[in-house]
């Protein structure tokens, strides 16, 4: 169990927290540290995740787009924007057909399946790079 000392400690930190003056008298607290028992299963729905993602790829850089359409123009700037969607269709079309006739089920599994080991170490230090880019930044 948790000693007297520990919920002390804690009422004690909360005070604090909560005042700014150690000296105050202590609130009531209680802590139930009680857990369910088995694995938690998780809480997110396929589509609640498909947008986390979506979120973290797009992320800060869809706030600079007003600035972008200002500085081009937006005949230019939507000329550019058709241009990437093509480019990018392009690629996500080659990759689910890459993903396909390799049977893979992920893109680091596509990568070494069609690239070759080395290319498949490349692209997972890149993803985990990447992640821990997307965790400092955010």
């Amino acid at each position: 169990g948790i000693e007297v000392s520990s919920i002390m400690a804690i009422e004690e930190k909360t005070l604090l927290l909560e005042t700014g003056n150690p000296d105050a008298e202590s609130p009531d607290v209680s802590i139930n540290v009680a857990r369910a028992p088995g694995p938690q299963a998780p809480t997110n729905s396929f589509f609640s995740a498909t947008f986390i993602v979506i979120n973290a790829s797009i992320g800060a850089g869809l706030l600079s787009f007003p600035y972008a359409f200002l500085q081009a123009g937006v005949v230019p700037a939507m000329f550019m924007q058709f241009v990437f969607v093509v480019f990018i269709t392009g690629a996500l079309l080659i990759l689910a057909y890459c993903a396909e006739r390799t049977g893979a089920m992920n893109y680091q599994q596509v990568v070494e399946r069609c690239c070759g080991t080395v290319f498949g170490v490349i692209c997972q230090l890149s993803v985990v790079i990447y992640c821990f880019g997307a965790c400092v930044t955010f």
